[in-house]
């Protein structure tokens, strides 16, 4: 599972940044992020069962077009 914080800051980062466009799809429930310099795409797609969060999809599909390795939640093991 991906640290939620750590999406949620990555998509105010693509929010505020300028060379990216952002379209939200909300019946398929996906989001797409488009570099408006190279012309590169990278998608998002939540589950079936989910619930859409825009925001999550955003920082996630943004992530995923810049390279940006997505930070995953740490899990407390052996308690």
């Amino acid at each position: 599972m991906y640290d939620k914080h750590f999406i949620y800051k990555m998509a105010k980062k693509a929010i505020n940044d300028n060379t990216v466009g952002i379209r939200t799809c909300h019946f398929k429930k996906k989001t797409f992020c488009i570099s408006l310099v190279t012309g590169k795409s990278a998608m998002a797609k939540c589950h079936k069962n989910d619930l859409f969060d825009t925001y999550y999809g955003i920082g996630i599909a943004y992530c995923r077009l810049k390279g940006i390795k997505i930070k995953e939640q740490q899990s407390l093991k052996g308690c």
